[in-house]
């Protein structure tokens, strides 16, 4: 017996094929504004480098080598969602990638 493409040997009944969805729980958030941390983060205090820190506003509430660390400890601090980055080297020169003729 050969098959074309798109064909099956045993043809499945539609009913069979339908996949019963629940419909999605919508949960409405307040937004945070975060542009304290934002402005933390385009200037990091070196001693950060290389750590993970937890932000609260322009506050570091805690910092670590790792970034569940660091997240464990702002929440034992009260913190219910902290704003979590990581402090990178700054880089002497910046980067655009692209060809140069």
């Amino acid at each position: 017996m050969s098959l074309r493409v798109g064909e099956t040997s045993d043809p499945l009944p539609i009913d069979s094929l339908m996949i019963r969805m629940e419909v999605p729980t919508v949960r409405r958030v307040t937004p945070v504004d975060r542009t304290a941390e934002m402005a933390w983060l385009s200037q990091p205090d070196p001693a950060f480098v290389g750590q993970w820190v937890a932000l609260v506003g322009g506050t570091v509430v805690s910092h670590a080598a790792a970034a569940m660390t660091a997240y464990e400890e702002a929440r034992r601090q009260g913190v219910e969602v902290p704003f979590m980055a990581f402090v990178s080297p700054p880089s002497e020169e910046s980067f655009a990638g692209g060809w140069i003729r």
